[in-house]
């Protein structure tokens, strides 16, 4: 019998008016730079990118994202920009909070620590709006922050599909204070 696998990413989720503020930014620079939306109720900020696992190593991601367990923190999201490298524009803020460095930090320390893959690029605050974007284009700036109240890590599976990824949240932790 195969194992079964599954794609997986610790993410912060936001609540659905602030998933559907960052869609109406995404509309806004899909008029500028053209490119496919992000769906409203997939928005989401990812924090750490596993991959595929078999489904035996659950128990282990829960751990992690239980210990990982950070202070809560407000991300304010004051800019946009677009990668031209991948077509990908996107929604963050101009400082990373240190809530958001540490629980970043503690879960990729974590995750080396368990044998899974870590990314050894610096991490990047953003959230996709768009994707298959002509990035040289981009002059819109929004006119003012979004505040994100950040009180929960998620971990999420993934499943890839000709419209876009599926997400479905496997397990969610409250962040304290």
């Amino acid at each position: 019998m195969k194992e079964k696998r599954l794609r997986v990413f610790y993410a912060l989720w936001p609540d659905p008016s602030l998933q559907d503020a960052l869609a109406g930014w995404g509309r806004v620079l899909q008029r500028e730079l053209g490119g496919r939306l992000s769906r409203a109720q997939t928005i989401h900020l990812t924090l750490a990118f596993v991959g595929e696992v078999g489904i035996d190593r659950l128990p282990a991601l829960c751990a992690i994202g239980e210990k990982a367990n950070g202070a809560a923190f407000e991300l304010a999201i004051d800019r946009v920009g677009c990668w031209p490298h991948n077509g990908i524009a996107w929604a963050g803020g101009t400082a990373a909070p240190q809530g958001l460095s540490n629980l970043v930090a503690a879960l990729r320390r974590k995750l080396s620590v368990e044998g899974f893959p870590v990314e050894d690029r610096a991490f990047a605050t953003h959230v996709t709006l768009l994707r298959k974007a002509r990035c040289a284009s981009l002059k819109w700036q929004p006119p003012e922050p979004l505040v994100w109240a950040v009180r929960r890590l998620v971990l999420i599976r993934s499943v890839p599909g000709a419209d876009g990824s599926t997400y479905g949240e496997l397990a969610g932790w409250p962040l304290s204070g």
